[in-house]
């Protein structure tokens, strides 16, 4: 390998260290904000057409919005994305909210 290679290469793993740090700290920081954690049997309670307080209540914590948005200032439209992290900090729940209503859930890890 040359020099240039090398260097890119040692460039590369810094970045990867930084990133991987950085996703750490974001988890901790969100660790303190979901307190009750995600479940599998959670997950599989929420159902279309629940509100985003439904969906509160049953998972014991507000969500951390991932998405938010809005087409021409009307609640009809207004989409917003919230997940919940699982206790191992790497599983977790997406609940996409429109018009006030689940219209979709997703989860990754759960077990």
């Amino acid at each position: 390998m040359n020099k240039i290679g090398k260097i890119l290469l040692i460039f590369a793993i810094i970045c990867i260290a930084i990133c991987i740090t950085l996703l750490i700290i974001d988890m901790k920081e969100n660790d303190n904000l979901n307190t009750e954690k995600i479940t599998l049997e959670k997950f599989n309670d929420i159902k279309i057409g629940m509100t985003y307080q439904d969906v509160v209540n049953l998972i014991g914590e507000e969500g951390i919005i991932l998405s938010d948005s809005n087409i021409g200032n009307n609640e009809e439209y207004h989409t917003t994305i919230y997940y919940w992290y699982a206790e191992n900090g790497i599983a977790n729940v997406n609940v996409t909210i429109q018009g006030g209503k689940v219209i979709s859930k997703s989860q990754i890890g759960l077990k």
